[in-house]
Formats: structure tokens, sequence, C-alpha cells
């Protein structure tokens, strides 16, 4: 297995694990926070895969063999979380599961998960921002630099900065949980988790070079802008049902 899939499956059971810690301490099944994992994994995995693909569609309709070589990097976020939350959303009614108690719960590990995994990023030298000479700037290999940018050596750390904010928004959880564990099962959880990352891709996305875009417009931030509008007014509807 490569850097990159130890990576990503250390984060993946990190989440677990963390995920298994909550749902014991407010009486939640474990097994069925394990199974969300994996029904959610599996679901996301395919979800990511094909976001990417779709975003990036003239290389792949060229060279369809790549399109399975999950390996290579290529997971989108947003492709993840759809993907995922179709899937866990369609097991959960399968078996007559409330799904918002698990929904909470698994949000409060997933940016701490996040961070982990953009650490893949780092050994297969991609999601690099625009060229920088900052300090903190990070040499890409001229193999690995994006058409356009050969002569570039110094860029933007673009997953260093989605891992740093990443865990913000995961600290920032942590301690509304601390405050506020009641809350979970009301999905408020989710919806302030949605809210943060959203927020973080949107900022990041103008740092971006290889930016999906249809008919110019950044779909990144289109996606990121009705996901926080999304939660916000998700989060403003719980507040007026409930006292937070």
């Amino acid at each position: 297995m490569s850097a990159y899939g130890i990576i990503i499956s250390l984060s993946i059971y990190l989440s677990g694990v963390l995920s298994e810690r909550h749902a014991k301490k407010l009486g939640l099944k474990s097994d069925v926070t394990w199974d969300f994992l994996i029904v959610g994994v599996l679901g996301g995995i395919f979800g990511a895969r094909a976001y990417h693909v779709a975003s990036d569609w003239s290389y792949y309709i060229t060279n369809p063999s790549e399109i399975i070589k999950i390996w290579n990097g290529g997971l989108a976020l947003y492709g993840a979380l759809a993907g995922g939350f179709v899937s866990i959303y369609l097991y959960a009614k399968q078996k007559n599961i409330t799904i918002l108690p698990y929904l909470d719960i698994i949000a409060l590990s997933l940016p701490l998960a996040q961070a982990l995994g953009r650490l893949g990023n780092y050994t297969n030298q991609e999601l690099y921002g625009l060229p920088t000479q900052l300090p903190w700037k990070i040499y890409i290999a001229q193999e690995n630099r994006l058409s356009g940018y050969e002569s570039v050596g110094y860029f933007h750390p673009l997953f260093a900065y989605e891992i740093v904010l990443n865990l913000f928004l995961f600290i920032s959880l942590s301690l509304m949980y601390r405050k506020q564990s009641k809350l979970v099962g009301t999905g408020y959880f989710i919806l302030i988790y949605l809210a943060g990352y959203s927020l973080i891709r949107f900022g990041l996305e103008f740092l971006r070079i290889e930016s999906w875009h249809v008919l110019g417009i950044n779909m990144a931030q289109t996606l990121s802008l009705f996901v926080f509008i999304t939660a916000t007014s998700g989060l403003l509807k719980l507040r007026s049902k409930i006292k937070i």
C-alpha cells in the first residue's frame, strides 16, 4: 500500500475510534457507529472519485484506465461527503435507525480525520496552491507541477492551510461538545461542521490552481456557498426550537 493509502486508512480508523468513544459515553450503539463509518467510507470513496473525475473529465476521457487508480490521489472532499451521506442515509432507512445522533458524533471527529488525511496530499505532492515566495512555501518537483507552471518551483502549501484550519474546526467542535453534549441528536454538530468546512473550502479556493469551473463559475465555491447557507439556515431554525 502507498503512503497515501496508509494515511487515508489511518484517518478513517481514527475517525471510527473517536466516534465509537463518543457513542459509548452517550449510550449509543458503537457497532452502529462502525457500520455507518464503513458504509459511509465506501459511498464516500465512490463519491469522492466521481467528483474528481468529473472535475477533470477532459483528462480522464482520454485516460480511462486512470479512473480507478485512487492510490495516486484524486479524492474530492465534497464528493466524499455527498457519497458518504447518501450511503449512510439509505443504510439507516433500510435498518430503521435514527440517523442524527450518529451524524453528530461522526461530525465531531471528521475535521481531525481530514487534517490527517491531507498529509497524504503532501506525500503525493498534490493540492498545492498558486506560486509564492513566502517563507512557508513548498517545493514541488517538476514532474508533479501542473501544466503552465513547469518553470515555477515554489507554491502555497494549500494542504497545510487546510490541515491547520481543520484542526481549528476540530478544537472548536470539541469545546462545544463539552459544554453542550445534550445537543447530540439534534443535528447541531453536523450543521456546525458543514458550515465551518464550507467556509474553509470557500476561502482556500482563491489560492487553488486547478479549480473546477463550469461556464466560468467555480463549482467548489458555489457548492461551499450553498452548503454554508443551508447549514446556517438549519442552525437558525434549530436555535428557534431549542435553547442553545
